[in-house]
């Protein structure tokens, strides 16, 4: 079945009533058609996203940063896919680029082009129960929208048909009323000769032989409009098999904005001043010094050079330090399994010949802004597992960094700028549980031009023990992945004193790797 014909039969069901589930997107982008802050249900099973005025969820040419047809969104049995149709601009989800296409959860941001409109998916409607009126408008605009010129075509294509079939019928009825006479006087002749033969007129014998021809012509006349009737059927089958045909119309192609940041609690002071918003750019060359393309999955070829990946979260110390997470500076060094192509093709490359590189630009909640290069870091590379084979590349070696080790750490040195005071002394007693608040930035907030707002706020605890020692593991949920290199932060003397950084721990667990490690 097309698409197109089940976006049509979804949307049927959906203005009967039944239990079609739509999903709603939110936009978080100031565009010509959508206010930041509004959303939109969706009921179809698949909508597309771009500039061309058949998309589901238009956009207009003041956003040029968009394709035509630049994603789109189905629904998959349970599942909803974003699908990137743009083999120009980019299509991100939390911040990480989509090559072809990626499931989507509740909340999930995407976002058209790096510095594209953004959208949230949340998977139920955006206000309960859609009404009958609500519903109908929603299949007019995605489900006939698209097809609107093969609609228009189909309506005049049944307009010709009913012409054509008012023609026939009204031909056919003045045949039907020339049989009906002329039976009727067959009928008439017949009964006059029987009398005849009854009296013996010969006469009336030669008239029989007239009357038989009459009757033949009379069956003829029946049989061609039998005929006809059997054509005007054809006709009406001609114009519903038209109908089908004009409806398999290939429909056309959806994006998605940072989460609104909370400020961090009063204890805090203004430390979250200190905390910047990281953008990571990579970029990977041959043995040349060229950028590489990549080619994955028999798509157009990516050329890798200051690509964004995403954003995450650093902070200054008061000696000018700028410390973050490794993950952000050394990306390939965290490929998450054998889907994660972009980052397991660096890391391939930058073991066997050429080199994978990051620009990370860091910017402040007043907007101050350093741009920072990943050779310049400082990082602990020693608990790295190397592994040789076939990664899809061909024959070579990659090295993969221990997430649990306590080396997701990266330093810069000498920023022209102050920040946050920090202790690498023992804490308290072992088995003393202390408070730890933790800032840091939300996939993938900071991507805006100006300042990056302020870093979202979390409290934490653990099990204090020596600054020396390794890693501890955080209560909490799982936090956000943009939140890594964020800085964890005790209460002393009544003023926040930087202790860590947030990184990832086991499981989904979050950890704190002490400042001590930092070396």
């Amino acid at each position: 079945m097309s698409r197109a014909t089940r976006n049509i039969g979804s949307g049927l069901k959906v203005l009967n009533g039944n239990k079609v589930v739509p999903f709603t997107l939110e936009f978080l982008t100031d565009t010509t058609y959508y206010a930041a802050n509004t959303s939109k249900n969706v009921i179809v099973p698949y909508i597309e996203i771009g500039r061309d005025k058949s998309c589901g969820i238009p956009f207009t040419d003041d956003t040029p940063m968009v394709s035509r047809k630049h994603a789109a969104i189905e629904r998959k049995n349970h599942k909803v896919i974003l699908i990137n149709l743009s083999t120009t601009n980019q299509t991100l989800v939390n911040g990480r680029p989509v090559l072809k296409e990626w499931p989507l959860n509740n909340g999930d941001e995407i976002q058209l082009s790096a510095d594209g409109p953004r959208i949230r998916f949340f998977n139920t409607p955006g206000k309960g129960q859609l009404k009958f009126t609500d519903r109908m408008q929603l299949f007019a605009q995605q489900s006939l929208r698209p097809y609107r010129f093969a609609l228009v075509g189909l309506a005049l294509v049944l307009l010709l048909g009913s012409v054509l079939a008012a023609f026939l019928v009204k031909s056919l009825m003045r045949d039907k009323e020339k049989l009906q006479a002329a039976t009727e006087s067959i009928e008439k002749q017949i009964e006059e000769q029987k009398k005849a033969l009854a009296k013996g007129d010969s006469a009336l014998v030669a008239a029989q032989a007239r009357q038989a021809e009459q009757l033949a012509a009379a069956n003829a006349l029946n049989e061609n409009f039998q005929q006809a009737l059997a054509s005007q059927g054809q006709v009406l089958e001609a114009l519903a098999t038209t109908n089908i045909r004009k409806s398999r119309v290939k429909p056309v192609a959806p994006l998605k904005p940072p989460a609104k940041a909370s400020g961090p609690e009063a204890p805090l002071g203004n430390a979250w001043s200190h905390v910047y918003a990281v953008q990571v750019f990579l970029t990977i060359t041959d043995r040349n010094d060229q950028p590489v393309e990549l080619n994955a999955d028999n798509q157009k070829p990516v050329k890798v050079k200051d690509y964004y990946l995403g954003t995450g979260t650093g902070f200054v110390l008061e000696d000018g330090r700028f410390v973050t997470s490794r993950r952000w500076v050394e990306p390939w060094a965290y490929p998450k399994g054998e889907k994660d192509v972009l980052n397991l093709f660096a890391n391939f490359v930058h073991h066997n010949g050429g080199t994978a590189s990051v620009r990370l630009v860091a910017t402040a909640p007043n907007g101050q802004e350093f741009t920072m290069r990943s050779p310049q870091f400082a990082t602990d590379r020693s608990g790295d597992r190397v592994v040789i084979g076939n990664f899809g590349f061909g024959e070579g070696k990659i090295s993969v960094a221990d997430t649990e080790n306590g080396s997701d750490w990266a330093v810069y040195q000498s920023l022209s700028v102050t920040g946050l005071p920090f202790i690498t002394e023992s804490l308290s007693k072992a088995n003393q549980k202390i408070t730890l608040h933790c800032l840091g930035y939300e996939i993938p907030a900071g991507v805006q031009d100006g300042p990056a707002g302020n870093p979202t706020y979390s409290k934490r605890t653990a099990l204090a023990g020596e600054l020396t020692g390794k890693p501890w593991v955080v209560d909490g949920q799982a936090p956000d992945p943009g939140n890594y290199g964020g800085p964890a932060l005790i209460i002393k003397d009544k003023k926040p004193v930087a202790v860590g950084l947030l990184a990832a721990g086991k499981g989904d667990k979050a950890s704190i790797i002490p400042l001590s490690q930092l070396k």
